[in-house]
């Protein structure tokens, strides 16, 4: 009922053109790639990996900027010049909204798709034409993030501010230590215990399980 977008970034052009096809081949709707990751890759690098993959599909690909992740930001000129040969889109994980301002400043395609990557820039980003948001507090509070989106949609600014500013203190919770760890104790404080991410990452300490929970009580979510 909804469109699907399916991540394929890889550590190399050879595996996310193999993870791209095979997306398309599933039926998914677009898909969506940071710069491979670990090198500081040149701006001319990182133009012909996204080019291979678009040339290697049919279905639009979105950009993914998150340098905290990657290592380095998409140059703000690449992404003009892949907005003109064909880039559907870019998911702004940078947290910068001098970046965001930009880039829209700076692509010229009309129908150039821009979302927010990041849950606390949300409100922000909307206002500015971001047309979506992945939020990751969705993950385990789907309904109190979608409380934010619908006061902007509904043009309840004053309200979406304040759920904004409570969304933005889940973030923090969220992330006492890893974000992904986080998420799951979220779940298994709200009753549905999915396990744990993988080793290395760590199970919360009976401390921080406590100060998330007393911060999910003042917040009115638990």
């Amino acid at each position: 009922r909804v469109p699907i977008i399916c991540h394929i970034g890889a550590q190399n052009t050879r595996d996310s053109l193999r993870l791209a096809r095979h997306a398309e081949k599933i039926g998914m709707d677009f898909v969506a790639s940071i710069p491979p990751t670990y090198y500081r890759h040149i701006p001319q690098t990182i133009k012909a990996y996204y080019q291979e993959i678009m040339n290697a599909v049919g279905i639009p690909l979105l950009a993914t900027n998150f340098p905290s992740a990657v290592g380095y930001e998409i140059q703000l000129d690449v992404l003009a010049e892949l907005a003109e040969s064909g880039l559907a889109g870019l998911k702004e994980t940078s947290q910068n909204l001098v970046y965001l301002t930009r880039a829209m400043d700076l692509v010229k395609k009309p129908d150039f798709i821009w979302v927010s990557g990041a849950v606390p820039f949300m409100l922000a980003a909307v206002m500015m034409g971001a047309v979506a948001c992945v939020a990751g507090t969705a993950n385990h509070f789907p309904e109190f993030t979608i409380s934010l989106w619908d006061a902007i949609q509904n043009r309840e600014y004053g309200k979406a501010a304040e759920l904004q500013k409570r969304v933005t203190r889940l973030v923090s919770l969220q992330n006492i230590t890893i974000d992904v760890v986080g998420a799951h104790e979220i779940l298994r404080l709200r009753g549905l215990d999915f396990g744990h991410p993988r080793a290395p990452l760590k199970y919360f300490t009976e401390e921080q399980r406590e100060k998330l929970r007393k911060g999910l009580i003042d917040l009115g979510l638990l």
